[in-house]
């Protein structure tokens, strides 16, 4: 959960039901942000 605010309400926005579903995938796309 680093530098991850401004890309979370990016995602949250389009992938925001994924997220709930998912949450590996939110964790997936939130470590491909921080890198």
């Amino acid at each position: 959960m680093c530098g991850g605010g401004v890309k979370r309400g990016i995602i949250g926005d389009m992938e925001g039901e994924t997220e709930m579903q998912s949450p590996t995938s939110k964790d997936r796309k939130q470590q491909e942000g921080v890198r």
